[in-house]
């Protein structure tokens, strides 16, 4: 059923309209006497399913003796076989067959492909093609793929080195995102940036910690948790204006590049193009050659927006970054936004927004501070650990 509703409406949808989650009951929906859905009961009802599961009892990936021959064939590729075992350890609440739909089943939208393409090439040696992606639906059509891009990667470079000149990455057209407006653009920001700051105090009686800790120069990145699409709104609002001037932003296409207006003011707020489905060493591109330009960056190190309020893991592009290009860090914590506009919901509510800014820390001292076996990801762990600190603040 999952996989109908996928192959026969979300190909003719732009992808943020596409189904992303879903969650079945056995209860039938909220009714008036009348008959019509009580739509306001729907997001608390569809809360309830998902926590108490969508009817499946059975987790963790199907034996390889109970698949069919031909998926048993696919797995005796060493790099099939690798990314199996990776899956089975990234999703062991999952219920993980070659048959499972990556966005209806494991929960991979599009802009999870992004942290997904880099961790498959990581873990299993294989670079995926923008080409490649576009085919893949399910596990057994991501086997294939690694399977049949191993001989690709063997010959390729480590992307580390290929990171190392973010720009050789990226295409002509690409690069001319990275190139400062000027001129009245570069004042149409300034008039953007300042209607911004005072519709964000307004609305919101947005309160600001720690402004004190940001750097008085670039480049610099600062790394905020993410709870709602008023996140990047709220960030602009509390970081000063001499600062703007020179801080870019990664923005997902979906929305931020999605039509000529989006781009204009996507342009004009210095955004640059995150698109899930041309892989992820571009994406990371973007994000070194911004720094390497002498500019700062504001970076969801979470990749997309928690459900529950908490601080999701980080995904390990935030550790590349500033394994190739090491820049000064502020952690930082966003607290209301997910009460303002919650996930699922366009009606704004007027919610007190506070935005805490903590120490700034070295990528060297996050290199010694955090755990793991590569220099990235004891990064991303202790960047991780000083940003969770800031939401345990009173």
């Amino acid at each position: 059923c999952a996989n109908l509703l996928w192959s026969d409406l979300a190909r003719a949808l732009p992808s943020y309209q596409r189904v992303s989650e879903y969650a079945l009951t056995r209860d039938p929906l909220p009714r008036t006497r009348l008959g019509k859905l009580r739509r306001h009961l729907l997001p608390r009802r569809y809360a309830q399913a998902k926590q108490t599961g969508n009817l499946t009892e059975e987790s963790g990936p199907l034996p390889i003796s109970q698949m069919s021959m031909e998926d048993q064939q696919l797995l005796e590729d060493a790099t099939a076989q690798r990314v199996w075992e990776w899956l089975a350890q990234r999703f062991p609440d999952a219920r993980l067959t070659p048959g499972s739909h990556l966005q209806l089943d494991l929960g991979i939208d599009s802009l999870a492909w992004l942290h997904l393409t880099l961790e498959i090439r990581m873990a299993a040696s294989v670079d995926l093609t923008e080409e490649a992606i576009s085919r893949i639906e399910t596990v057994r059509d991501l086997l294939r793929e690694v399977s049949a891009a191993e001989q690709v990667m063997d010959q390729g470079i480590d992307p580390l080195t290929q990171l190392q000149q973010p720009e050789a990455v990226l295409s002509a057209q690409q690069r001319q995102w990275l190139t400062p407006p000027g001129g009245l653009i570069d004042t149409l920001g300034v008039l953007l940036f300042g209607l911004n700051r005072r519709l964000m105090r307004w609305l919101f009686r947005l309160t600001v910690q720690g402004q004190e800790h940001l750097p008085s120069s670039g480049p610099f990145m600062v790394t905020p948790n993410h709870l709602s699409l008023l996140d990047a709104l709220v960030m602009a609002a509390a970081l000063p204006t001499e600062h703007l001037r020179h801080t870019y932003w990664g923005g997902w296409t979906g929305i931020l590049f999605a039509n000529w207006f989006m781009r204009a003011v996507s342009r004009i707020a210095h955004v640059v193009p995150i698109d899930p489905q041309r892989g992820s060493l571009s994406n990371l591109a973007f994000a070194v050659a911004a720094l390497q330009h002498g500019h700062s960056l504001v970076w969801f190190p979470e990749g997309a927006r928690s459900r529950t309020g908490t601080l999701q893991r980080f995904r390990p592009g935030i550790g590349l970054i500033l394994q190739v290009h090491p820049v000064p860090v502020v952690p930082t914590w966003i607290v209301g936004s997910a009460q303002a506009l919650p996930i699922g919901q366009w009606r704004i509510r007027r919610h007190p927004i506070t935005v805490a800014f903590g120490e700034v820390v070295t990528a060297e001292a996050l290199v010694q501070q955090g755990v793991g076996e590569h220099a990235h990801e004891r990064i991303t762990a202790a960047l991780h650990a000083r940003v969770e600190r800031l939401g345990t603040r009173p």
